[in-house]
């Protein structure tokens, strides 16, 4: 049984058929040229498509939402990322946090502002305690939905300030993004 050869409108509607030299062999599987198509070009649109799938550089809103590490010249002011290690940060911050390094452990950083020329990010470590001798303290409040994630805030999370340490771009792509911070969710407490 022999199969029938589809019509000249058939195949020009049909993506399947392509240029070759005129072998008449399959492409792929898809199709058979034909001989009086061996001069029909190929459609442009199928190798100058652009994609449609989502970058960082074009929607970053929809991306945010399913990234677990975030390049360094994405982050913003608010955006909280976990995993930063303690000794990393106590090296950052020329000793000053933790006030005790327990090997393995980490903490979260809060964004302050991103560096120049994508060098890095100025941050602010984090504390579940509130910070030594601190007058007025922020914290970022329990069961707060971050932003991009719904990450849900765990326990009170007070922001030390005091320690401004400057994340350089390699150790960024470590950190786990946790979402962004809801101003909302930033509570200012008067020290006594």
């Amino acid at each position: 049984m022999s199969a029938s050869k589809p019509t000249p409108e058939v195949q020009k509607a049909d993506p399947a058929y392509r240029r070759l030299p005129a072998s008449g062999k399959k492409i792929a599987g898809r199709g058979v040229l034909l001989p009086e198509d061996k001069d029909r070009p190929l459609p442009i649109h199928l190798w100058s498509r652009k994609s449609g799938s989502l970058t960082a550089a074009r929607d970053l809103e929809a991306v945010l939402c399913s990234v677990i590490r975030l390049p360094v010249q994405y982050w913003r002011p608010r955006f909280l990322f976990f995993g930063a290690p303690d000794q990393k940060l106590q090296h950052l911050s020329g000793g000053t946090f933790p006030a005790v390094l327990l090997p393995g452990k980490s903490h979260p950083v809060f964004t302050i502002e991103a560096l120049p020329d994508g060098a890095g990010a100025a941050v602010c470590p984090c504390s579940s305690k509130k910070p030594y001798g601190a007058g007025a303290f922020r914290y970022i409040r329990k069961s707060c939905r971050l932003l991009h994630t719904q990450r849900e805030m765990d326990r009170n999370s007070h922001l030390v300030e005091a320690v401004r340490i400057n994340i350089p771009a390699a150790l960024a792509m470590r950190l786990h993004f946790a979402g962004e911070v809801p101003p909302a969710c930033i509570v200012q407490e008067d020290g006594l």
